[in-house]
């Protein structure tokens, strides 16, 4: 009887939830991060590729941390890194204040940006993740960075306006991030491309 009455055990799962707040429209979100120590970097490509992934609980082999790097807000589709996506102003270097001004505006005003956003933003689960999925949130995050380029075109619009403006004319485009955005891409790709040919 005693045993009946206990609650049946949770099930396991590798992941934290946490409320995260939009930098862009101020939602809040529920987003997923793997626990702590969880896992390690077994083997890595010269490119800093896991080929890899040592975990202390073998039940959780199942799961591809790289399909887990961006989080993305559901209202607005701002994607970022889970390790930047609520302070991504931090950095010094950041040009995040004039993507935050842009990018309303511009998804108001271009309807093909609007529509492509909600498209590769639409349909994201967590608990179901696929290859498909993370490449769209890539995508996603790529685009918003590639967005710091037209800014350029409307400071330079505006420089009679704004003389002092010491970004006016600037490429205001992470380079490293990008870098790292379209090489996380690269290796979705590759495991892709080397499972099919497993298949095959």
């Amino acid at each position: 009887a005693e045993a009946e009455s206990q609650a049946p055990a949770e099930p396991k799962t590798p992941f934290n939830l946490k409320k995260a707040n939009c930098p862009v429209c101020d939602t809040v979100s529920t987003q997923w991060i793997f626990k702590t120590k969880l896992y390690s970097e077994k083997k890595v490509d010269v490119d800093k590729h896991v080929l890899e992934f040592g975990w202390g609980d073998g039940d959780f082999k199942i799961y591809h941390p790289p399909l887990y790097y961006f989080w993305c807000c559901p209202n607005c589709k701002f994607t970022e890194s889970y390790l930047e996506f609520e302070a991504p102003d931090k950095p010094t270097w950041s040009h995040f204040r004039e993507l935050k001004e842009f990018l309303p505006n511009h998804l108001a005003e271009e309807p093909k940006a609007r529509k492509l956003v909600n498209w590769l933003g639409k349909n994201i689960d967590y608990e179901q993740v696929t290859y498909l999925m993370a490449i769209r949130l890539h995508i996603l995050a790529i685009y918003f960075q590639e967005l710091l380029d037209m800014t350029e075109d409307e400071d330079e619009d505006e420089e009679d306006e704004d003389e002092d403006d010491e970004t006016a004319g600037e490429d205001l485009r992470d380079p490293l991030k990008l870098g790292r955005f379209y090489l996380r891409l690269g290796w979705l790709y590759r495991e892709l491309r080397e499972a099919a040919e497993k298949e095959q």
